[in-house]
């Protein structure tokens, strides 16, 4: 998502705090092969959509996910435990 592509994933774990169908990429059922070449597919015919899912990536982790942010998270919750 930092590099600005938009992201075909499967929905495991925490993938779906960060793609977003339809906003950030296209997020599929992980048992569904024939969905996930289709998104991919779709994405590759309509590069508008690519830009737009690219930048949308790369706004929600610039701004959700930052080592600052990051760090700050971690400081704060060091103190809650320790207090």
């Amino acid at each position: 998502m930092c590099a600005k592509k938009p992201i075909v994933a499967t929905n495991v774990g925490g993938v779906g705090e960060v793609v977003k169908t339809d906003i950030t990429g296209k997020l599929i059922e992980s048992s569904n092969t024939e969905k996930i070449v289709q998104a991919i597919l779709e994405l590759l015919s309509n590069r508008k959509k690519m830009v737009e899912y690219g930048e949308n990536g790369y706004r929600l982790v610039s701004e959700n996910f930052s080592i600052s942010k990051t760090v700050t998270s971690y400081a704060n919750l060091y103190t809650q435990l320790m207090c």
